[in-house]
């Protein structure tokens, strides 16, 4: 069952007053909805009947749901803080009559979400009510009993697009409400909460509108929402892989079953991670530099180009000759593992304690990246952006250049469906390619750092402290030729890790300022920045998904951080 449910509502084709524009403003929320993962069910000019239906069905799908919104485009009125919204079908003029047979009350639109958790009720319509002067001062008593409900709801929004006793603008044809595509656009925000989301959305109307409409909330939300469909992550534990070195080349790898991870400084002793503490589980002959876990048995890759087994009483030691070994990686069956540094890449078939060389290639730049896009097929990266594919079970025709991407890559990442590779790199290098090596999207392009620290660490060659500290901090104390400066010499962020969640569109970036910036991989969004030192600035090299909800990161320090969402 899904945890958020919307029903929404647009009405344009009355039988007089005739709008232009509230059944596209429902399409284009509906869309906004559903790329947040709502369960949405959209109704067009629906009569009383009808819209009744549609209610009383969507309070039972969206029972004890997490949250259930109802969005409403069209025509409404509102007296003594009553409002009711029209259905295709009222009978014009408006009287109290006729709001209360065939009309339907605000209240009856909270009743049937608050079978939910939490509820949202969104009206873009006005609150006016254009009272005749046959209406008996029996309208007011009416009208009170219709507000009296009110008083009792717990846990609701309600989010009315202009403020009582005014008209909302339905807009130009086909241009739509101006509260609708701000809340649109807000809505598609995953850094805010429901309540800023409606904050910004008041913003943005009262500006546009030029302060002729003014939207209003009125809450009793007592937990924290948000429409984003993407979970937020913060540290669950913390653990430092035991070495004297300090920035070393540090590596991560997760093992097969996905519980932990491996991990190293760039010497020769290997640490198991997981959530109860870090464990020396090899040494290897020199520095290690890579793991990949096969299943039964991890294989460790020297600097030299050694490979050892662990346990590995009964395997002897496989020497590649690639001397300036980078890492490992092997197959999603794990019987095929890629070997790869320098400007080298040996493919291997690991039989039981036996590992045999069955494929190899020579690259003219150097190889920082090697993932598999098939069981035998791989793409390695590395200087200047160079992409190469490889595919090992060919006899001819093997290789082929997929790319040139003009900065070092130092990571790849492959979706969960195998259809896309993600790379990270130098000077803010963050792409998605499809697998002929066509750029689908770019992330966070001409990314600065965005860490004090970071800041300050860019800057200290070139400029003082006290400059440093007004840019970061007072930059208006800073005439523009100063800052124009500084930017100059700032240069853009380097990346040096990514990791692709198994089924959610999360990608995690790891930078050279101890950050990892979660990504929306649909639309660029950057969703969360987490900070895994908070002290001096470093790097994040190696990025892990264990599942969804659990991401580690290896900082060049050792620091092992287990996130959790």
């Amino acid at each position: 069952m899904s945890e958020r449910h919307a029903l929404i509502i647009g009405i344009d084709d009355y039988r007089e007053q005739r709008l232009l524009n509230a059944v596209d403003d429902a399409t284009k929320t509906r869309n906004a909805l559903r790329r947040r993962g709502f369960d949405t069910r959209l109704v067009e000019n629906c009569d009383a009947e009808t819209l009744r239906e549609r209610l009383s069905e969507f309070h039972d799908r969206a029972r004890d749901a997490r949250m259930a919104l109802i969005y409403c485009a069209g025509h409404a009125v509102e007296r003594q803080g009553a409002g009711t919204f029209l259905p295709s079908d009222f009978p014009f003029p408006v009287s109290a009559q006729a709001a209360r047979q065939h009309g339907i009350s605000v209240n009856a639109l909270v009743r049937s979400a608050r079978s939910a958790q939490s509820s949202i009720i969104v009206i873009d319509a006005c609150r006016t009510w254009p009272l005749s002067p046959t209406e008996s001062l029996d309208l007011d008593r009416q009208m009170e009993e219709l507000a009296a409900d009110e008083r009792n709801w717990t846990n609701v929004l309600l989010s009315y697009s202009t403020s009582a006793t005014t008209s909302a603008g339905d807009g130009a044809v086909g241009s739509g409400s101006l509260f609708n595509a701000a809340f649109c656009e807000r809505v598609l925000d995953h850094r805010l909460s429901v309540d800023e989301c409606f904050r910004r959305i008041a913003g943005d109307v009262t500006s546009l509108s030029h302060m002729r409409q003014h939207p209003w909330t009125y809450s009793s939300l007592t937990v924290p929402l948000s429409f984003s469909d993407l979970p937020t992550f913060s540290p669950l534990a913390r653990h430092n892989i035991p070495s004297n070195i300090k920035f070393g080349a540090a590596w991560c790898a997760s093992d097969f079953a996905k519980e932990g991870i491996y991990a190293g400084m760039g010497e020769p002793s290997v640490w198991y991670a997981d959530l109860a503490g870090v464990r020396q589980v090899a040494r290897g002959p020199d520095k290690i530099v890579g793991t990949t876990d096969i299943g039964e048995r991890v294989l460790v890759a020297g600097d030299t180009g050694t490979i050892i087994q662990v346990p590995g009483k009964d395997a002897p030691p496989f020497r590649s000759g690639i001397a300036q070994c980078f890492g490992l990686v092997s197959s999603r069956d794990g019987k095929i593992v890629a070997h790869y540094g320098g400007k080298r890449l040996k493919i291997l078939r690991v039989d039981g304690t036996q590992c045999e060389e069955v494929a190899s290639l020579r690259c003219d730049f150097e190889v920082y990246s090697c993932v598999f896009v098939g069981d035998d097929h791989v793409w390695l990266a590395g200087g200047h952006g160079d992409i190469v594919s490889y595919d090992f079970s060919k006899r001819s025709k093997r290789r082929r250049k997929i790319a040139s991407l003009g900065h070092h890559i130092n990571a790849m990442a492959v979706s969960p469906r195998g259809d896309l590779v993600y790379c990270v790199g130098q000077g803010s290098l963050a792409v998605c390619l499809d697998l002929n090596g066509r750029v689908k999207k770019r992330y966070l392009e001409a990314r600065r750092p965005q860490t004090a620290a970071g800041t300050r660490a860019a800057l200290l060659a070139v400029a003082h402290d006290d400059v440093i500290r007004r840019y970061i901090f007072d930059r208006d104390a800073l005439s523009s030729r100063i800052i124009w400066d500084l930017e100059e010499h700032l240069g853009y962020s380097d990346f040096r890790a990514c990791a692709i969640a198994p089924s959610s569109p999360l990608l995690a970036i790891g930078t050279d300022e101890s950050t990892i910036v979660l990504l929306d991989t649909r639309d660029g969004q950057a969703v969360q920045q987490i900070d895994i030192t908070a002290t001096l600035p470093g790097e994040v090299p190696g990025l892990v998904f264990l599942d969804d909800k659990t991401l580690v990161a290896v900082g060049s320090e050792g620091q092992v951080v287990y996130l959790s969402a």
